[in-house]
């Protein structure tokens, strides 16, 4: 609630103080993302504490109350409350390139340790572009849902990756891969768009 106040007393008008305020009396001391609408609704409608602090009335200022109180209740979440929950794979984030190709744009293992995980330690890097998983071309798996399916798995359960990358003079070069799958712990903070699969 300090940023919260911090927001309000630096750059908000009054009435929108009045909003902020009632949020953060009304929010529990620890509020999940998605109570923040509910919260922000309460306020909204709750008469202003006294006549120094009148009651938001424009629609500018409910926006910007909405914007306070989910920030807010997203700010007081516990961290570990936010986290993924763990999976069984080989740890990869990846997504589809320019030129279609299905490519890592990250590699992790437990605890979203980075340059760690099945694929990490077998010999994929970041910019490799996933040829095939287990003798199926990524596009005859389906593209990026379903090359990021196949790569997960039973922990244990080995899977053989056909990557492609760029070596130095342009050349690229492939290479046959063996990973074992393992539990990997994916980042709330990464691979979030829509473009993007973790593996």
């Amino acid at each position: 609630s300090e940023g919260v106040s911090a927001i309000s007393s630096h750059f908000v008008s009054r009435p929108l103080m009045s909003v902020a305020w009632h949020a953060r009396t009304l929010a529990p001391t620890r509020c999940r993302p998605s109570e923040a609408r509910s919260v922000v609704a309460r306020a909204l409608r709750h008469p202003a504490s006294s006549t120094s602090e009148p009651p938001a009335s424009t629609s500018t200022s409910r926006r910007l109350a909405l914007v306070i109180a989910s920030v807010g209740a997203l700010a007081s979440v516990p961290r570990a409350a936010r986290a993924l929950e763990s999976y069984s794979g080989v740890g990869l984030e990846i997504f589809v390139g320019p030129d279609g190709a299905v490519k890592v744009v990250e590699a992790f293992g437990a605890g979203y340790a980075k340059k760690a995980g099945p694929a990490y330690e077998a010999g994929v890097r970041v910019n490799d572009a996933i040829v095939s998983v287990d003798g199926k071309t990524t596009a005859r798996l389906g593209g990026l849902e379903g090359t990021a399916s196949a790569l997960r798995g039973p922990t244990g359960s080995a899977v053989t990756v056909e990557v492609e990358r760029r070596v130095k003079g342009g050349k690229r070069v492939a290479e046959t891969l063996e990973l074992v799958r393992a539990n990997v712990d994916p980042s709330a903070r990464s691979c979030f768009v829509s473009t993007c699969r973790r593996a």
